[in-house]
């Protein structure tokens, strides 16, 4: 994942500018916003950092007679120098369906 470091400047310059006595509260709360607003600002399938390690998703759903109301996934860690082809360590994820989608 990668975010788009121009957007985010812009956002800031923008906030300084109408709201010069934010708190860092308020702040993070306008950034939450923007960033929710604005998913653009996200590229998912950009590569922040070319490192030694990288990791793939696997997602889950949960369902109920009430509807699906969790999300669940494993997240695989590669490490580029085993040459196995096998993750050297995995978690899970849990997140409610509102946040996932």
């Amino acid at each position: 994942m990668k975010i788009n470091r121009q957007d985010i400047k812009y956002f800031i310059s923008n906030v300084k500018r109408r709201f010069p006595e934010a708190t860092e509260e308020e702040f993070a709360d306008h950034l939450a916003n923007y960033i929710e607003l604005n998913p653009a600002c996200i590229d998912v399938n950009g590569v922040a950092r070319e490192g030694r390690y990288y990791y793939s998703t696997v997602g889950y759903g949960i369902f109920s007679l009430f509807g699906e109301k969790y999300r669940m996934g494993r997240i695989e860690i590669f490490d580029k120098e085993n040459e196995s082809g096998y993750q050297v360590d995995e978690g899970i994820y849990t997140m409610p369906f509102e946040a996932a989608s």
